[in-house]
């Protein structure tokens, strides 16, 4: 019984290790991207690459940021940092008549994924991107 408990957990502790390499060990250097923020309402990844990684993000404090740039969809950032970029709700935005584009200091991770930190924002006269 000792065995297969301790089996178990030696399988689970490399498990999460692995993610940890997968989505959070960055390959290559940083480069800094400009984009407008796409505000998504519901935003649900269905794989379970999407989902682990939404999982284990979450878990360590990050969030998914999206954004209208083809080369980069999305990015994981600080809960902090997203707070900052969703303000007021995309609504109000789009009432008011302005929308956020966003520097990030972006490197890709093993995974082929984007982590990033936010580095400015500014408020663009625009209407923001809204999608369901």
């Amino acid at each position: 019984m000792k065995k297969a408990m301790l089996t178990l957990l030696s399988i689970l502790a490399l498990f999460v290790v692995s993610l940890f390499v997968a989505f959070r060990v960055p390959i290559g250097k940083s480069q800094m991207v400009t984009a407008e923020i796409k505000y998504k309402v519901v935003d649900f990844d269905l794989s379970l690459h999407g989902y682990l990684r939404d999982v284990f993000e979450k878990i360590g404090g990050h969030r998914k940021v999206n954004l209208v740039d083809e080369r980069i969809p999305s990015l994981y950032i600080a809960k902090s940092s997203k707070d900052i970029l969703s303000a007021e709700s995309p609504w109000e935005m789009k009432r008011k008549n302005y929308t956020v584009v966003a520097t990030f200091k972006v490197w890709k991770v093993v995974s082929g994924d984007y982590c990033a930190t936010l580095v400015d924002t500014v408020h663009v006269a625009h209407q923001p991107v809204i999608r369901k």
